[in-house]
Protein backbone atom coordinates (compact mmCIF):
# COMPACT_ATOMS: atom_id res chain seq x y z
CA UNK A 1 0.00 0.00 0.00
CA UNK A 2 2.71 2.51 0.93
CA UNK A 3 4.87 1.79 -2.12
CA UNK A 4 1.91 2.00 -4.51
CA UNK A 5 1.13 5.57 -3.40
CA UNK A 6 4.69 6.78 -2.78
CA UNK A 7 4.67 9.17 -5.74
CA UNK A 8 1.21 10.53 -4.96
CA UNK A 9 1.96 10.97 -1.27
CA UNK A 10 5.03 13.05 -2.06
CA UNK A 11 3.48 15.21 -4.79
CA UNK A 12 2.26 17.80 -2.30
CA UNK A 13 5.81 18.34 -1.06
CA UNK A 14 7.04 19.41 -4.48
CA UNK A 15 4.03 21.64 -5.06
CA UNK A 16 4.24 23.41 -1.72
CA UNK A 17 8.04 23.71 -1.73
CA UNK A 18 8.25 25.21 -5.22
CA UNK A 19 5.43 27.69 -4.58
CA UNK A 20 6.92 28.62 -1.21
CA UNK A 21 10.44 29.13 -2.58
CA UNK A 22 9.32 31.27 -5.51
CA UNK A 23 6.92 33.49 -3.58
CA UNK A 24 9.22 33.74 -0.55
CA UNK A 25 12.15 34.70 -2.78
CA UNK A 26 10.15 37.41 -4.52
CA UNK A 27 8.83 38.79 -1.23
CA UNK A 28 12.20 38.70 0.51
CA UNK A 29 14.41 40.01 -2.26
CA UNK A 30 12.24 42.76 -3.71
CA UNK A 31 10.34 43.77 -0.56
CA UNK A 32 7.99 46.74 -0.67
CA UNK A 33 4.61 46.23 -2.32
CA UNK A 34 5.45 42.69 -3.52
CA UNK A 35 6.36 41.67 0.03
CA UNK A 36 3.18 43.16 1.46
CA UNK A 37 0.91 41.51 -1.11
CA UNK A 38 2.54 38.08 -0.84
CA UNK A 39 2.57 38.10 2.96
CA UNK A 40 -1.12 39.10 3.05
CA UNK A 41 -1.84 36.17 0.69
CA UNK A 42 0.04 33.94 3.14
CA UNK A 43 -2.19 35.23 5.95
CA UNK A 44 -5.34 34.55 3.92
CA UNK A 45 -4.29 31.00 3.00
CA UNK A 46 -3.40 30.31 6.65
CA UNK A 47 -6.97 31.23 7.63
CA UNK A 48 -8.45 28.22 5.83
CA UNK A 49 -8.29 24.84 7.62
CA UNK A 50 -6.74 22.30 5.25
CA UNK A 51 -8.78 19.38 6.57
CA UNK A 52 -12.08 21.07 5.74
CA UNK A 53 -10.87 22.03 2.27
CA UNK A 54 -9.92 18.40 1.65
CA UNK A 55 -13.35 17.22 2.77
CA UNK A 56 -15.11 19.81 0.58
CA UNK A 57 -13.04 18.89 -2.48
CA UNK A 58 -13.60 15.19 -1.81
CA UNK A 59 -17.38 15.76 -1.82
CA UNK A 60 -17.29 17.82 -5.03
CA UNK A 61 -14.76 15.78 -6.98
CA UNK A 62 -14.10 12.07 -7.04
CA UNK A 63 -12.29 11.22 -3.79
CA UNK A 64 -8.74 10.22 -4.65
CA UNK A 65 -5.30 10.49 -3.14
CA UNK A 66 -4.25 12.81 -5.98
CA UNK A 67 -6.94 15.39 -5.17
CA UNK A 68 -5.97 15.27 -1.50
CA UNK A 69 -2.29 15.79 -2.35
CA UNK A 70 -3.02 18.74 -4.63
CA UNK A 71 -5.12 20.47 -1.96
CA UNK A 72 -2.48 19.83 0.72
CA UNK A 73 0.23 21.15 -1.61
CA UNK A 74 -1.72 24.29 -2.46
CA UNK A 75 -2.43 25.02 1.21
CA UNK A 76 0.93 24.25 2.84
CA UNK A 77 3.28 26.55 0.94
CA UNK A 78 2.87 29.34 3.47
CA UNK A 79 5.39 28.09 6.03
CA UNK A 80 8.03 27.61 3.37
CA UNK A 81 7.34 31.08 1.93
CA UNK A 82 7.74 32.72 5.34
CA UNK A 83 10.94 30.80 6.03
CA UNK A 84 12.46 31.61 2.61
CA UNK A 85 11.47 35.28 2.94
CA UNK A 86 13.16 35.57 6.33
CA UNK A 87 16.32 33.83 5.18
CA UNK A 88 16.53 35.94 2.02
CA UNK A 89 16.13 39.11 4.08
CA UNK A 90 19.22 37.95 5.99
CA UNK A 91 21.24 36.70 3.02
CA UNK A 92 20.61 39.66 0.68
CA UNK A 93 22.65 41.89 3.01
CA UNK A 94 25.73 39.65 2.81
CA UNK A 95 28.90 40.86 1.10
CA UNK A 96 28.82 38.39 -1.79
CA UNK A 97 25.34 39.56 -2.80
CA UNK A 98 26.48 43.19 -2.63
CA UNK A 99 29.48 42.24 -4.77
CA UNK A 100 27.22 40.61 -7.36
CA UNK A 101 25.04 43.74 -7.43
CA UNK A 102 28.09 45.97 -7.89
CA UNK A 103 29.30 43.77 -10.76
CA UNK A 104 25.97 44.33 -12.52
CA UNK A 105 24.37 40.90 -12.13
CA UNK A 106 20.65 40.75 -12.86
CA UNK A 107 18.16 40.19 -10.06
CA UNK A 108 17.29 36.76 -11.50
CA UNK A 109 20.94 35.70 -11.46
CA UNK A 110 21.50 37.04 -7.95
CA UNK A 111 18.43 35.26 -6.58
CA UNK A 112 19.03 31.89 -8.22
CA UNK A 113 22.85 31.81 -8.26
CA UNK A 114 23.79 33.50 -5.01
CA UNK A 115 20.83 33.71 -2.66
CA UNK A 116 18.79 30.49 -3.08
CA UNK A 117 21.80 28.13 -2.79
CA UNK A 118 22.66 29.74 0.55
CA UNK A 119 19.08 29.35 1.79
CA UNK A 120 18.73 25.66 0.88
CA UNK A 121 19.66 24.19 4.28
CA UNK A 122 16.63 25.59 6.14
CA UNK A 123 14.40 24.75 3.16
CA UNK A 124 15.48 21.10 3.30
CA UNK A 125 14.78 20.97 7.03
CA UNK A 126 11.35 22.59 6.50
CA UNK A 127 10.51 20.10 3.73
CA UNK A 128 11.48 17.19 5.97
CA UNK A 129 9.31 18.47 8.81
CA UNK A 130 6.44 19.12 6.40
CA UNK A 131 6.69 15.55 5.09
CA UNK A 132 6.49 14.17 8.62
CA UNK A 133 3.49 16.36 9.50
CA UNK A 134 1.60 15.26 6.41
CA UNK A 135 2.39 11.59 6.98
CA UNK A 136 0.29 11.92 10.09
CA UNK A 137 -2.58 13.61 8.22
CA UNK A 138 -2.83 11.42 5.08
CA UNK A 139 -3.76 8.05 6.70
CA UNK A 140 -6.97 9.68 7.98
CA UNK A 141 -8.38 9.37 4.48
CA UNK A 142 -7.69 5.68 3.98
CA UNK A 143 -7.48 3.96 0.59
CA UNK A 144 -8.95 5.84 -2.34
Amino acid sequence: FVCAFCDARSAYLGISTVIGIVLGAIAGYFGGVADTIIMRCVDVVNCFPVLFLIIIVATILKPSIYNVMIIIGLCNWTGTARLVRGEILRVREMEYVQAAVSLGATDFRIIFSHVIPNVLAPIIVEATMQKNRQNLRIPCFGKS
